[in-house]
């Protein structure tokens, strides 16, 4: 849909973009033609997203939201299941969106109590910044590589057609992230808390909703500085 999350003083633009009232309108007509303690109660039955016991992994679900790391569990774990890849579909008004995606970066740090803080930091800069060691790392654990100049030399991730679909996402224009904030991940959890009350029965004007989650981030980043 393109919504945004922040506009560009870090405060929230949740209840002024209309994308997410037309986000939310959509899931909920969803939600309703299920039937939401329906869909809890299936929820409920399904088990562990990171054990062998994965929805997917066991047929309960046709279709999954999920990272390139799943085609390596689920040929692990699975590996009479046949399945596909393919980017998330889009707006009907955005059709030059499509290919595009969601992405996170590598976390990595040095503990304040490490023994050798120079060497660590030796190992993350090579880790992080040496082409050939990120390739290396991509490949051993199926994830996609995280800087571009490793992107354009995947190694044999870029001849598995189900992985090269995650690789071209990563490289989209109209790829991007959650954007960072000084309350940190508050303000997607604010709005969690309102899409599960909402989408659970009659939760009022939806607009009105999201500028009460407006309200709810803004006080948050004022009380951050």
């Amino acid at each position: 849909m393109g919504a945004k999350w922040l506009n560009d003083d870090g405060t929230s633009a949740i209840g002024s973009d209309p994308a997410w009232l037309e986000l939310l309108k959509w899931q909920k007509d969803l939600v309703d033609w299920y039937g939401f303690d329906k869909l809890e109660k299936f929820r409920a039955s399904l088990g562990d997203e990171w054990s062998a016991d994965n929805a997917f992994h066991k047929g309960q679900v046709a279709m999954m939201v999920d990272g390139e790391y799943r085609i390596a569990f689920l040929r692990d774990q699975a590996k009479d299941v046949k399945f596909g890849t393919a980017p998330l579909p889009v707006s009907d008004a955005h059709p030059d969106w499509y290919g595009g995606g969601y992405v996170t970066g590598n976390v990595i740090g040095v503990s304040k109590t490490a023994k050798n803080p120079e060497a660590a930091w030796a190992l993350i800069r090579y880790l992080t910044t040496d082409t050939g060691a990120i390739v290396k790392l991509a490949n051993l654990i199926k994830n996609v590589p995280s800087t571009t100049d490793a992107l354009a030399a995947p190694g044999d991730l870029g001849n598995d057609a189900d992985f090269k679909v995650f690789l071209d996402i990563f490289a989209h224009p109209h790829t991007s992230t959650t954007p960072p904030s000084a309350v940190g991940p508050a303000y997607e959890e604010a709005l969690s808390t309102y899409l599960q009350k909402y989408q659970a029965g009659p939760a009022g004007d939806p607009s009105a909703g999201l500028k009460d989650v407006d309200k709810q981030i803004n006080q948050l980043v004022q009380l951050a500085g």
